[in-house]
């Protein structure tokens, strides 16, 4: 099999899963606009916004490392896991602590209920496809 050939299914492999692991946000946003009100979609954007930024803190690579890597041990399975628990337990931390300055910042006192009721979930549901 050429590279180019390997590229391209490896494209095709890595969009098929984002679409698949983007279909439930897409849901979620059609249920939320038949339930919320429109005074509250101000919040669910900066819930969004905040949860984003978040996750995008908390992507430390080492799934790119591991896939890079012609062989890979246990230890650096279990390496790579024990740091995505210590990050994204720092980042909960990190975020209930600044959650508050964000509500206070946009004046949305509801902002800190609602990333703090849902971070803990999504961080720990989150899938890890490297570790």
């Amino acid at each position: 099999m050429t590279t180019s050939l390997r590229v391209l299914k490896s494209a095709g492999l890595l969009l098929g899963m984002q679409l698949v692991q983007h279909r439930p946000g897409i849901i979620s946003t059609l249920i939320l606009a038949r339930l919320l009100l429109p005074e509250h979609f101000g919040v669910v954007a900066l819930v969004v916004i905040a949860l984003q930024f978040f996750e995008l803190l908390m992507e430390i690579g080492n799934q790119h490392y591991i896939i890079q890597k012609t062989e890979v041990t246990e230890a650096d399975l279990n390496t790579a896991w024990n740091m995505n628990i210590v990050i994204k337990s720092t980042m909960f931390i990190f975020i209930l602590f600044l959650v508050p300055f964000l509500a206070d910042f946009f004046e949305t006192p509801e902002l800190t209920a609602a990333v703090a009721a849902i971070t803990l979930p999504l961080g720990a549901t989150a899938p890890n496809h490297g570790a």
